[in-house]
């Protein structure tokens, strides 16, 4: 059984930019960032969000295996990125798929600009 999508957006605000910010700081959080952004590297999975939408996601496992470190670590990471709502996440079974919010990625881009 599929749980729907769980969309987290970043508000326009301050604050969710300052965490926003703060979370990408990290290292490891730009990495997962990066390769959910660059989907080809990896096995990747394409996740049916309804029947007419589609996109490319790893689970927990997939970013495990490439990065080398210990599931509670990368799940951490990814549940600081989803709190902020630069993930969002999607249930199919047993495995929960990370998908890169971009359209939250493009508000910090402009936030940034504005500076």
């Amino acid at each position: 059984m599929t749980e729907p999508i769980h969309r987290a957006s970043i508000i326009q605000s301050s604050i969710s930019f300052d965490r926003a910010l703060k979370v990408l700081s990290d290292p490891t959080r730009l990495e997962i960032m990066r390769l959910l952004g660059n989907s080809g590297e990896l096995c990747c999975r394409t996740v049916p969000m309804d029947s007419d939408h589609q996109e490319v996601g790893l689970c927990v496992q997939d970013l495990v295996t490439h990065m080398k470190l210990p599931q509670s670590t990368v799940s951490h990471h990814l549940g600081m990125l989803r709190n902020v709502g630069l993930v969002t996440t999607y249930k199919d079974g047993a495995c929960v798929y990370y998908i890169r919010n971009d359209q939250a990625l493009n508000a910090i881009k402009s936030e940034l600009n504005k500076l």
